[in-house]
């Protein structure tokens, strides 16, 4: 059977059963393509208003007749039976089609031409109908096949249904002619006063005028301390886009059940103050409570207070909604930080950073604006100036200003707070962790910038490599990305196993570097130190294993008899009972747990049968006690042979990775002076004094603002009931701060009019001044 789409659905062909056609409807498709033919009126209403798609057609025939009147149309050009038969076969496509006969049947056979687009609804339906049948196949493949978790499934399985129910909408690319005229209409109706604005309204004067409403597909993030007043600003925004503006709100809160954020809308509703409310002494509000009731029982707004929400959910929850009203005016997240991650591997910050770009993409796929409400650091409390900055929101830590950041394309360094004073950081390129391959690469920073004063944390690792940063800076571990806060002596780090350096220039001094040179030739490997704070010019050396330190101890030696004696015990004992030397460039024990298993248990590949493949006689667990390779001095090698044996690609990468793994330690409190932080391009991190650390995550969000109430940190303040809107990024428009009256008793924001703005007379509207 000849079908431009799957044609047949169902049906056994061993059991003999007979296959379902698909819906379809040939007689409307020849209807329509007859009455195009036919009739020049009948092009627009199957073109413009039906927006009839080759695909639609069922029978592929005519869906190669649909595309031929498509492209005369297009030219200009007359479109009839001669014409249209004419183009195929330029096209060579006439006799695929079945020749001027089927085509002088299709304009002879037309019912009535003024129906055209009535024929073409008939034949979109149709393609609809395949459409959800298609993707109810492709979902319970998915389910028989166990694609995916069950939760992965479900998520899959709205999108499918999803796009078919906005398959109509859905938008290809558009030439500038085009959005140009709708804007300018837009525009029209602003200047002529017919339209306010162009975005949904806040009911705020000031900050509409900045934003000029939400606006459709844009993330909007809300962030404070706690006390500042977060949740009852997103109430009152709720209470007017769906009380005043008649626009539905999907509101999820997170933290307060609906029963609490009922009584929020009553109490701001009818200017009673919440306590009251909350305490049932009301006798005498009995009729304002009625009336309020009654006013936001007609607004379509609509509260999910599940407190362990994912983003899946979420979204799933946006879909049915926007499809059950025909659209959304508002989606109000409260608040970010306490949604549920689905994936528990990823750091906090990395968790945070996925929900903010699901809202992000939520907000554009239903075009409607959201609103994200986001828990701010202490960072603030810990400046002389309480206000909040926009770095205060990143979700990062920072490090000192004198921490050395290195430059591939040089091979040379800089400082953090040579970078944060650039004019333009984006013209340095630093070096970065790509953990698909665990290569480093070089990468563009975009910005550089100082976070204000904070407690700082001295990190020394085994090496001598030493970092300032603090407590919530993240660094690169076996497992993942860690706080500084979170990690523990023992734990190791990853560092550059080599930096690329400039041609001819001088990493080590002549002295380092000759002392270095006697150690080589004496088969010591070493690290080397000048002992800093010694006058005479003395070392620190590093080794590892008893070889090594065996030799060092003979070619050193020691001095005076006090010392002889000792260093030749050290030796006498290191001879009779050390083991062989220890290769110090190893991937920690922890892989085992953390890499290794996992990869066996998904090969079958007993710990037995692992041991033998990389020619290790059995030993039970007695393995997994040691790092990687411990024992043969062929760390990366036997790394590999293990990845090759399990079918691990990602213990592969490790063994192969530009990365050394180097054990904190010490970690001391060291202080507290300006801090600064980056953020680079991509792959999100650099290499800062010889260790890998995170940068700063970017918001996603097209507008961020802050609530900041200077009565709650100064008591000797002439704003008593005043609060501030920071505006301090704004995608498309202007920042700024915008003056809001803070009614604590109810609690309600109002536009700060009038000295009068928050005295709360009844009669004031969410948003409008008193």
């Amino acid at each position: 059977m000849e079908a431009s789409g799957n044609g047949l659905i169902g049906g056994d062909p061993e059991a003999g059963a007979a296959p379902l056609l698909q819906p379809h409807n040939l007689d409307a498709e020849q209807s329509v393509l007859g009455a195009m033919m036919v009739s020049l009126a009948a092009l627009d209403p199957v073109l413009g208003e039906a927006r009839l798609r080759g695909e639609d057609f069922y029978r592929g025939r005519h869906a190669t007749i649909y595309a031929a009147i498509q492209e005369l149309y297009e030219r200009n050009e007359p479109v009839d039976a001669l014409t249209v038969a004419e183009h195929l076969r330029a096209l060579g496509k006439l006799e695929e089609v079945g020749g001027q006969d089927v085509i002088n049947s299709l304009a002879a056979t037309t019912p009535v031409p003024g129906n055209a687009g009535h024929y073409a609804q008939i034949v979109k339906q149709n393609s609809m109908l395949r459409r959800l049948l298609g993707a109810a196949q492709r979902i319970q493949q998915s389910v028989q096949s166990r694609e995916g978790e069950p939760q992965d499934l479900v998520e899959q399985a709205e999108v499918l249904l999803f796009n078919v129910a906005r398959a109509e909408q859905a938008g290809d690319f558009s030439s500038l002619e085009a959005i140009l005229d709708v804007e300018l209409s837009k525009l029209d109706k602003l200047a002529s006063g017919d339209a306010q604005m162009t975005g949904t309204p806040s009911g705020f004067k000031k900050l509409d005028e900045i934003t000029g409403g939400f606006q459709p597909g844009n993330l909007v993030v809300l962030a404070a301390r706690p006390a500042m007043g977060k949740s009852s600003l997103v109430c009152n925004i709720a209470e007017n886009v769906a009380w005043k503006a008649k626009r539905p709100v999907a509101f999820f809160s997170l933290e307060m059940s609906e029963t609490e954020l009922a009584h929020r809308f009553i109490a701001s509703r009818a200017r009673i103050p919440s306590d009251r409310l909350r305490k049932g002494n009301i006798q005498k509000d009995w009729n304002k409570v009625l009336k309020a009731a009654n006013e936001l029982a007609d607004a379509p707004l609509f509260i999910d207070d599940s407190s362990d929400l994912s983003l899946l959910d979420l979204r799933a929850k946006c879909r049915r909604l926007h499809s059950q009203q025909g659209g959304l005016g508002l989606v109000i997240v409260d608040y970010i930080q306490l949604m549920r991650s689905e994936d528990p591997r990823a750091g906090r910050v990395e968790q945070v950073g996925q929900m903010s770009r699901g809202l992000k993409i939520l907000a554009r796929e239903l075009e409607v604006p959201v609103i994200g409400i986001s828990q701010l650091s202490r960072a603030p409390e810990q400046r002389p100036d309480k206000r909040p900055i926009l770095s205060d929101l990143r979700e990062s830590g920072c490090l000192a200003g004198e921490t050395r950041v290195f430059l591939p394309d040089s091979g040379g360094w800089t400082t953090m707070r040579e970078l944060a004073a650039l004019a333009d950081p984006a013209v340095v390129r630093v070096l970065a962790l790509d953990e698909e391959r665990m290569k480093l690469v070089p990468r563009r920073l975009t910005n550089a910038f100082s976070t204000g004063v904070k407690p700082l944390y001295k990190l020394r690792t085994k090496l001598g490599r030493t970092i300032r940063a603090t407590g919530n800076h993240r660094f690169r571990t076996i497992d993942g990305w860690h706080r500084l806060d979170e990690l523990e002596v023992g734990d190791s780090l990853a560092l550059p196993r080599e930096l690329p350096t400039a041609p001819g220039e001088a990493t080590m001094r002549g002295d380092e570097l000759a002392f270095l040179g006697q150690l080589l030739r004496q088969g010591i490997n070493s690290t080397v130190r000048r002992a800093a704070t010694h006058k005479k010019g003395q070392w620190h050396v590093d080794v590892s294993g008893a070889a090594e330190t065996i030799r060092l101890l003979q070619f050193v030696g020691a001095s005076g008899a006090a010392k002889r004696g000792p260093a030749n015990a050290i030796i006498e004992h290191l001879r009779e009972n050390a083991v062989a030397n220890t290769n110090r460039d190893v991937i920690p024990r922890s892989a085992w747990t953390t890499v290794v298993k996992p990869a066996m248990a998904a090969a079958g590949v007993s710990a037995r049968e692992m041991q033998a493949r990389i020619g290790t006689a059995y030993c039970g667990s007695t393995l997994y006690r040691a790092n990687l390779g411990r024992g043969r001095g062929r760390s990366r090698g036997r790394a590999a042979a293990v990845a090759e044996a399990v079918e691990s690609p990602v213990l592969a990468r490790l063994a192969e990775s530009d990365l050394y793994w180097d054990p904190v330690v010490a970690i001391e409190p060291d202080g507290a002076e300006e801090v600064f932080d980056l953020t680079v391009e991509g792959l999100h991190n650099f290499v800062a004094d010889d260790i890998v650390v995170h940068n700063s995550i970017e918001q996603d969000a097209d507008i961020v603002s802050f609530i900041y109430r200077d009565e709650y940190y100064n008591e000797e303040t002439e704003r008593l009931g005043e609060a501030d809107l920071i505006i301090a990024k704004h995608r498309n428009g202007p920042i700024g701060t915008v003056a809001l009256a803070f009614q604590e008793q109810f609690p309600k924001f109002v536009n700060l009019a009038s000295s009068q703005a928050y005295a709360g007379e009844p009669e004031a509207e969410p948003g409008e001044a008193a």
